[in-house]
């Protein structure tokens, strides 16, 4: 039997109020909100990979926001090992925001082209008041070779510009790691880099999965890196989660029409074996206007009278769970060794 979660997230909405036409309109019709996430309820345990997918716009991001504090839900619970974040005081608060990292998409935006590789890194040790000179030179070296960039001393003098694209998702990567955190936020790591500087960030994680027992929330739309590097995955669209359960189950065996799609569109390397995608009409995939029930039965092959209906999220096997009330893969069993 698994320990307790890490963290155990519950009903989780955020929701932005959204202003349409002039003063008067606003004045005079029903307020609206963007939905960005929606009651999304689920759990991470110590140690794990977990994946979040979903087509651009689905909420990735603003959950991986949630889950390390950067916005404030709408409303629901976000409990990290076993307490309510909303109960936390001052002190706990920091606390808890040294033990969460997170690194963001876009190194070029990310670091402070005046700062050098070696101020980039210890600025969280400044802001948290962490160590001497002397142990902090020691977590910057640490934290660049578990990154990846050694020898260290090459980098510590080096400024952004100095850098390759790589390099410097690596610094974000060591500037994260520096605080020695529990839980890492990696919002779509490697979308700009190429495939070769990709595969070694990717394995950079899983070392410190392995070597730290790093708890890793990976968000990405690329359902092949999620395969590559994740233990759990969850699928996201409009806001909701619509599948999640075990990497490998979910990827041979979708159960959800929208999971279905969304591998469709991955590239096979095989010619024997290529898949047509369909495409998800963005026109009716937004998370203001929700439509009632099935959120995904406008873009669905398979919706039927019945999925004007909400389905719940329902167990598949014991190892994946849909939100559907016709899985295209309840009749699968599941993928061996598990």
């Amino acid at each position: 039997m698994r320990e307790d979660p890490l963290f155990e997230i519950r009903d989780l909405t955020k929701k932005y109020a959204v202003r349409e036409g002039g003063i008067l309109s606003s004045l005079f019709s029903d307020q609206k909100y963007l939905r960005a996430v929606d009651q999304v309820s689920f759990d991470i345990h110590q140690g794990d990979i977990v994946g979040l997918a979903g087509q651009s716009g689905c909420g990735k991001s603003t959950l991986g926001e949630l889950l390390v504090g950067l916005v404030e839900p709408s409303s629901g619970t976000i409990r990290y090992k076993g307490r309510d974040l909303s109960e936390f005081d001052k002190e706990e608060m920091k606390e808890f925001r040294r033990d969460i990292q997170i690194i963001f998409q876009d190194p070029y935006e990310s670091l402070n082209p005046r700062y050098t590789v070696g101020q980039t890194v210890t600025e969280p040790l400044k802001i948290h008041n962490i160590g001497s000179p002397e142990e902090r030179e020691a977590r910057i070296v640490r934290a660049l070779e578990d990154s990846g960039l050694t020898p260290p001393e090459n980098y510590i003098p080096k400024l952004p510009s100095e850098l390759s694209g790589g390099e410097r998702q690596r610094v974000s990567i060591a500037r994260a790691l520096v605080l020695d955190p529990s839980f890492l936020v990696a919002d779509e790591p490697v979308s700009m880099l190429d495939v070769s500087v990709s595969t070694g960030i990717l394995n950079q994680f899983k070392k410190l999965k392995d070597r730290k027992d790093l708890t890793l929330l990976y968000i990405s739309h690329d359902l092949a890196t999620i395969r590559y590097i994740t233990d759990e995955t969850i699928i996201m669209y409009l806001g909701d989660i619509v599948e999640m359960g075990n990497t490998g189950q979910i990827i041979d065996y979708p159960a959800h029409p929208y999971t279905e799609q969304l591998l469709s569109a991955v590239p096979n390397p095989d010619p024997d074996e290529q898949r047509l995608g369909t495409d998800i009409d963005s026109s009716i995939s937004n998370t203001v206007d929700i439509p009632s029930g099935c959120r995904f039965r406008d873009n669905c092959k398979y919706a039927k009278e019945k999925c004007k209906q909400e389905p719940d999220m329902e167990s598949i096997n014991s190892v994946q769970e849909a939100a559907c009330f016709y899985p295209v893969s309840s009749s699968k069993s599941e993928v061996e060794n598990v």
